[in-house]
């Protein structure tokens, strides 16, 4: 239920909360994506804050699960097959130039297939040579 830890939480989340019909109220999965809505956290910001991670004394283990498990939702990974693209994908990403990062500006965070992107990158190389 998500009344319950209603008062354990910061004053603006729980005017968040409370704002929502009653029959709303209780849907965590609605109310999470209030929350993530609110806090402007994209799967790009939660993939940024997980590889990023520091665990310090203050902080639990459970945030890291958090962000790789909202990360993992917010860019719709379903299953393991799906995981290894992704993580696929993030190695090429690293590896890519320059110039091919700022002609997939726009499109960059929306590649999750490697096989896809490795095909832009090497239809990209293409049109390089070619001119």
């Amino acid at each position: 239920m998500v009344s319950q830890p209603i008062p354990l939480l910061p004053m603006e989340i729980v005017e968040l909360v409370v704002k929502e019909p009653p029959e709303k109220g209780d849907n965590y999965p609605h109310i999470k994506n209030l929350l993530l809505h609110r806090f402007q956290l994209t799967p790009v910001d939660l993939r940024n804050r997980f590889e990023s991670h520091q665990r310090r004394p203050d902080t639990l283990w459970s945030d890291l699960r958090s962000y790789l498990d909202n990360l993992l939702a917010g860019m719709k990974v379903i299953d393991f097959v799906g995981l290894k693209e992704l993580m696929l994908t993030e190695q090429l990403k690293k590896r890519a130039p320059i110039e091919l990062v700022d002609h997939f500006i726009d499109s960059w965070d929306e590649f999750k297939k490697s096989y896809d992107f490795s095909c832009k990158i090497r239809s990209f190389r293409d049109c390089l040579r070619s001119t």
